[in-house]
């Protein structure tokens, strides 16, 4: 709840994705498998959508540290 997509752009096969601070609260409020079915169920929701290779996330424009992982790269599907 109150999750904002800040910004969306698509370069080339890679989405990049800039979430509010909501999305990082709601992830970090989470236990490592419930991070992961999270990620995945955005990541895969979005490459199915846009025809996408691998999605970038931050929050704020910020590079996303949740606790458990540094999502510092591009994510591919995940399955």
């Amino acid at each position: 709840e109150g999750t904002v997509i800040n910004t969306f752009a698509a370069a080339g096969s890679q989405l990049n994705i800039d979430f509010n601070d909501a999305f990082l609260t709601y992830l970090s409020s989470m236990g490592t498998a419930g991070e992961r079915m999270l990620v995945g169920s955005v990541v895969n929701t979005f490459l199915s959508a846009y025809d996408a290779h691998s999605v970038f996330f931050t929050v704020g424009g910020e590079i996303v540290e949740s606790g458990h992982v540094i999502y510092d790269f591009p994510i591919e599907f995940m399955e």
